[in-house]
């Protein structure tokens, strides 16, 4: 307020009352100042109004995402979602929720942060995924000594991520033990690191246990669709592609749960059964693995250990003391369904 007394010209007091809409003061000057207000990007700090400290004691959870509902639902942010709750609530430590646009022509200029940050609701942040407006990823790290975060599965100052290329590892080790050789591999072409990492993570398993992917023409990958049904069905060809040829693999890496359960679907359509005819194994959670049959196998991100981890480390910048690990890796761990068939006699 006292930036904003000074560009005005007035006091401290006069410009309370104008944006509280308390004292004599005429209209004329209110919405002067109002306006003043607007330009400097100010905004009231309810938390600090009811607290005696300059803390809130209390932590964000930042989400970026243009399709709330979609997000809500996923395997991906969705068990991370319910894991923040779950530990603030049983932690005894308040928390805010908050969706960031990731629409970058959908935002009110100049950018004045997350409202988690800027109306003091909370002391520091865990942001899940990437970032992709630009505007929001600017002020994060320009702030970041103000506002401290730390990303989940994305790449920051201060992250705790997946170990998505060991997990993705891990399915086809599974697989090779089981017998199987000539293993298929469907993802998503993107940046997303979810997506580069679990690549490299299978490349490295062709590599290892000499896998048969058909010289790379059973790796499938989709790009990103403006439309999520476009997404299935591209998904749904490049499966059927793979399962109608006389020479098919024996295996199918089908990288998230929707993803699996198209694989499955394709082939059901052609007549093949699933672990019979071609085993399918996924990365997702199990409760998602669970909703449907088979059982499908996955490899699940630990979300229980992710979410702790991060708040371990954003408490320990909080307090000002040294963060000795700023990027945190965590192992993911395998759960046997009914979806992987032994080959071996």
């Amino acid at each position: 307020m006292s930036d904003i007394a000074n560009k005005a010209g007035v006091a401290v007091s006069t410009v309370s009352s104008a944006l509280h809409d308390t004292g004599r003061i005429g209209d004329e000057q209110r919405k002067r100042i109002k306006d003043l207000a607007r330009e400097l990007g100010y905004r009231p700090k309810l938390a600090a109004q009811l607290l005696p400290s300059s803390r809130s004691g209390r932590l964000a959870l930042l989400i970026p995402t243009s399709n709330p509902v979609f997000t809500l639902q996923s395997g991906f942010a969705g068990p991370i979602i319910a894991e923040f709750i779950y530990q603030c609530t049983n932690n005894g430590k308040g928390y805010h929720i908050e969706f960031i646009n990731q629409d970058k022509q959908n935002i009110e200029l100049p950018y004045t942060g997350p409202d988690a940050f800027t109306s003091g609701l909370s002391d520091g942040a865990l942001v899940i995924g990437y970032v992709e407006n630009d505007v929001v990823r600017k002020w994060l790290h320009d702030n970041q000594e103000q506002y401290p975060y730390v990303s989940l599965q994305e790449p920051g100052p201060m992250s705790v991520s997946t170990d998505y290329a060991g997990g993705i590892y891990q399915a086809a080790r599974h697989l090779y033990e089981m017998g199987h050789r000539k293993i298929a591999y469907m993802s998503t072409k993107s940046h997303y690191r979810v997506h580069v990492e679990s690549l490299k993570g299978f490349k490295r398993a062709v590599e290892d246990f000499s896998l048969d992917t058909h010289d790379g023409k059973w790796i499938k990958l989709i790009g990103v669709q403006p439309h999520y049904q476009d997404w299935v069905r591209d998904h749904s060809k490049n499966a059927k592609t793979l399962l109608k040829a006389s020479n098919r693999p024996t295996a199918i890496i089908s990288h998230d749960v929707i993803c699996a359960r198209t694989t499955i679907y394709a082939a059901m359509e052609l007549g093949l059964h699933v672990p019979e005819d071609v085993s399918v194994i996924t990365s997702g959670s199990v409760y998602g693995a669970e909703k449907a049959p088979p059982l499908l196998s996955t490899v699940e991100p630990d979300s229980s250990s992710i979410v702790r981890e991060a708040i371990n480390l954003l408490n320990t910048s909080l307090m000002g003391e040294p963060v000795t690990r700023t990027n945190i890796i965590v192992d993911e761990k395998l759960f046997q369904g009914e979806s992987v068939r032994s080959l071996t006699v």
